[in-house]
């Protein structure tokens, strides 16, 4: 009976992953181990007063295996979105990548961090592959990053400066200038005090 029940949970969570095409960890495995060992172990199919038990380890189970899912870890460059993957070939080509994290914050909200070698980061959405922020320690954004009205808008009122950060939000994009400025732009690149939320 106990090893048709391992089987079941473990078959429950290789469908689920396989669903969402990635595999189960090690740290998955651990907290699959520890939660078919409790259960086994302290609760039966006869042992009909250890309900209340039942309920925490399961709950406890839950909230342990979430966690984990939602801790961003280390993944290869290859499993970015192929639209972050030729974006940074394009716009960063000499920058040396040495860790790219995903974090999963939702299951329909996964975020892609990207970090380089000299400092620079670029968060991607996952279901899209666009860049939601970009943060330029060394050096400045390379303007064909930005959409043309906006690249334009900067170039003829900030002609020697910089640009440090820029985040994509609901209603356009805000910018972080190297002069200390920030700067909201609507979606089609129009100058405006405030974009929403992210």
């Amino acid at each position: 009976m106990r090893r048709l029940r391992n089987r079941s949970i473990l078959g429950v969570c290789e469908d689920f992953e396989g669903k969402r095409n990635a595999k189960i960890t090690l740290l998955d495995n651990f907290f699959l181990f520890l939660g078919t060992s409790l259960w086994n172990t302290f609760c039966t199919e006869q042992d009909k007063n250890h309900q209340d038990m039942k309920k925490i380890l399961l709950f406890t189970l839950c909230l342990f295996a979430l966690t984990a899912w939602a801790m961003p870890h280390k993944v290869a460059f290859k499993k970015l979105p192929l639209r972050s993957q030729h974006f940074v070939e394009q716009y960063f080509p000499q920058a040396k990548v040495i860790s790219v994290e995903l974090d999963r914050r939702s299951p329909s909200a996964e975020k892609y961090s990207v970090y380089f070698a000299d400092g620079n980061e670029i968060e991607f959405d996952g279901g899209s592959g666009d860049y939601s922020q970009i943060v330029i320690r060394q050096g400045s954004l390379p303007m064909d990053v930005l959409p043309d009205r906006v690249a334009e808008y900067l170039r003829s009122n900030y002609p020697n400066v910089g640009v440090k950060m820029v985040q994509r939000l609901n209603d356009g994009y805000r910018l972080q200038l190297d002069n200390g400025s920030a700067i909201d732009f609507s979606k089609d690149g129009r100058r405006t005090e405030r974009v929403g939320t992210e």
